[in-house]
């Protein structure tokens, strides 16, 4: 389970870094992948461009970024929701995101209708 799971995790990892860099331009430092039960966790650190820190420094620019940020995730859902169907084998069920304005960490929470871990444990 261990191996297959931490596989799973790097091309989730790999994927959703290149969706994100490429196509929208928006990098991160370091991204890691964590999967529990019907939970996916991407953690993305440092994911704020400089000119983005610069417009958060007041309140109107954090809100402003913070809608951007939830924009550029509604225009991937439906390749993470790929990308999580063809690596897993099951369906999303929601997508949440969120970007800590101050320390420019963006989390991404994906739920999927089956247990992964159960599911690893029976492969």
């Amino acid at each position: 389970m261990g191996k297959e799971k931490e596989q799973i995790e790097f091309a989730i990892s790999e994927r959703v870094g290149d969706i994100l860099d490429v196509q929208m331009g928006e990098g991160s430092d370091h991204i890691t992948t964590n999967i529990n039960d019907e939970a996916i966790l991407i953690r993305l650190k440092n994911a704020l461009s400089l000119a983005e820190r610069y417009v958060m420094k007041n309140p109107e620019g954090a809100k402003a970024i913070k809608e951007l940020k939830e924009k550029i995730i509604e225009n991937v859902k439906s390749q993470l929701e790929n990308i999580i169907k063809e690596l897993t084998n099951t369906k999303v069920t929601n997508i949440y995101s969120d970007i800590n304005t101050k320390t420019g960490e963006r989390i991404i929470v994906i739920t999927v209708d089956e247990n992964l871990e159960e599911k690893f444990k029976r492969r």
